[in-house]
């Protein structure tokens, strides 16, 4: 596989002119690729705001591979580590990257680097209060799909309360992730269940017992949280001192 990846290097910079560096990323530049593993670039390029993806399956061997390129302006692409990863369930990351081509040493030794850092996303209690309230409309109204929709969304937010109680983690890839949030010692009683629950990685659930998950979750971790107005914002910890919060999800 290392000569197919060094031939799509060499493709990718004759089929984009302005590029600047190439990086492999994902399973292969972790060492960790499987059978059904594809093979993921990014081609940073100097043209400004510059933001494309592109996809080919190629036979290699007896096998077809998927073959994927971010091609991105190279400034935008270092920028954008200011920004939580999308995957991460809101855990900092860091993206294993490994540098195939550099145009010169000055882009070379910005862009050697073994991974691709991003922060942990900001505590989203608003968001997630809201998410439950949207559970149980959906209850009211015997709407299943709309249960196991925002109960998902509920999930994936939730963590983002968890993270500052927690000892600090740092992931590299989505299921990894999934691991560090199961492994966080302190979470409310039932956490693991009702989190998969939640995401609809179990194998059995009705909407019934997904939003009581959901409630258990969402109460319990709120329960948890310091009322510190530089974590949760000014608003949000006055109206938990206050007691407004509590009582606006009990009733």
């Amino acid at each position: 596989m290392q000569h197919t990846i060094a031939r799509w290097v060499d493709r990718l910079r004759e089929e984009y002119a302005d590029a600047v560096a190439i990086l492999l990323k994902g399973s292969y530049a972790r060492g960790d690729a499987a059978t059904w593993s594809d093979i993921d670039f990014d081609v940073l390029v100097s043209t400004q705001d510059v933001e494309d993806y592109r996809t080919w399956i190629e036979p290699v061997g007896d096998r077809l591979v998927h073959i994927s390129a971010a091609v991105e302006w190279v400034t935008g692409w270092e920028r954008d580590t200011v920004d939580p990863s999308s995957w991460s369930y809101g855990l900092p990351t860091q993206e294993t990257t490994r540098l195939m081509w550099a145009i010169n040493d000055e882009t070379r030794r910005r862009m050697d680097r073994p991974y691709k850092t991003h922060p942990a996303a900001e505590p989203e209690v608003e968001n997630t209060v809201e998410a439950l309230g949207k559970i149980r409309n959906a209850i009211a109204r015997g709407d299943d799909l709309g249960v196991y929709q925002s109960a998902q969304t509920v999930a994936k937010l939730v963590p983002t309360l968890l993270i500052p109680i927690n000892p600090p983690v740092t992931v590299s890839h989505a299921r990894q992730a999934i691991e560090a949030i199961l492994a966080f010692p302190r979470v409310p009683v039932g956490f693991a269940a009702d989190w998969l629950t939640c995401l609809g990685l179990v194998e059995e659930r009705s909407a019934r017992s997904t939003a009581a998950a959901a409630e258990r979750m969402v109460r319990g971790v709120l329960e948890m949280l310091p009322t510190d107005p530089d974590l949760l914002g000014e608003d949000i910890a006055r109206l938990m001192n206050a007691g407004l919060l509590e009582k606006y999800v009990q009733q």
